[in-house]
C-alpha cells in the first residue's frame, strides 16, 4: 500500500467508495420519498382542520341568523350570551355583535378584527366570507378564523373560532415531521455505513483469495 493511500482518513475512504455512494444514494432516495409522503399528509391535515373550522363557523353563523329572524336583536343577544355560557367549546368560540353605530352589544371580542397584510374594510370587503384576522379578548391579541354577516337592522355579526389550539396542533405535527426526517437521515447514514463495511469485507475476502491464487496457492480456488 502506498503512503498516499495509507494516509487517507476513514471519511476520505467513504467518499471514494463506489459501494458507499451507491448505498447512500438509494437511502437518500428513500428519505426523499418518505419526505414527500409526510409533506402530503401534513398538507392534508391542515386542509382538514381548516375545512372543519369553516364548517363550524358557517353552521354557527347560520344558527344565529335564524335566531335574529325569529327573536330580533334581543333574541340574538340572548343566543350569543347563552352560547358563551354553555361551557361547550366556549373557550375557543368568538362572537361579536355591533349595532348600526358600531357599539358592542354582545360577544367576547373587544372590537372589530384586524386583517394583517390586507388593505380591506372589514365591514364591507369580507362580508359573508370566511377570513383570518387578529382579534383582541380582554386586551390580548388572538389569531382567529371569522365570518361576518351584516344584519337587516344595520348591525354586524361576527362569528369565529380561536386558532390557538389549531396552530398548536399544526406546530406539533410539524415538529414531529422534522424529527422523523432527521431520524430517517441518521438511520440511512448508519445503514449505509453498515452496508459499506459488509460489502467491503466480502470484496476484501475475494481480493485476498485472488491474490493468493496469483501467488501460486491454487488450492484457494
Amino acid at each position: 500500500m502506498s503512503p498516499a493511500y495509507g494516509s487517507r482518513g476513514p471519511f476520505s475512504r467513504l467518499r471514494g467508495s463506489i459501494s458507499f455512494r451507491l448505498a447512500l444514494t438509494h437511502g437518500l432516495l428513500a428519505v426523499l420519498t418518505t419526505l414527500i409522503l409526510l409533506v402530503f399528509v401534513y398538507v392534508q391535515v391542515i386542509g382538514a382542520l381548516n375545512t372543519q373550522y369553516s364548517r363550524q363557523i358557517t353552521a354557527a353563523a347560520q344558527r344565529l341568523m335564524v335566531e335574529f329572524e325569529e327573536g330580533g336583536r334581543a333574541g340574538l343577544v340572548k343566543a350569543i350570551e347563552l352560547t358563551l355560557s354553555d361551557r361547550i367549546d366556549s373557550e375557543k368560540e368568538v362572537y361579536l355583535l355591533l349595532d348600526g353605530n358600531g357599539h358592542r352589544l354582545a360577544g367576547n371580542m373587544d372590537g372589530l378584527p384586524r386583517v394583517p397584510e390586507m388593505q380591506v374594510d372589514v365591514r364591507e370587503d369580507v362580508q359573508g366570507d370566511i377570513f383570518e384576522g387578529l382579534i383582541t379578548q380582554d386586551g390580548v391579541p388572538v389569531q382567529a378564523r371569522l365570518k361576518m354577516e351584516r344584519l337587516p337592522d344595520g348591525g354586524i355579526l361576527l362569528v369565529g373560532e380561536d386558532l390557538s389550539e389549531a396552530n398548536d396542533i399544526i406546530k406539533l405535527i410539524g415538529h414531529a415531521l422534522i424529527a422523523a426526517v432527521v431520524l430517517a437521515l441518521l438511520l440511512v447514514l448508519l445503514g449505509t455505513v453498515i452496508f459499506w463495511r459488509e460489502l467491503e469485507y466480502r470484496v476484501g475476502a475475494i481480493r485476498r483469495t485472488a491474490a493468493e491464487i496469483r501467488a501460486g496457492q491454487l488450492s484457494q480456488r
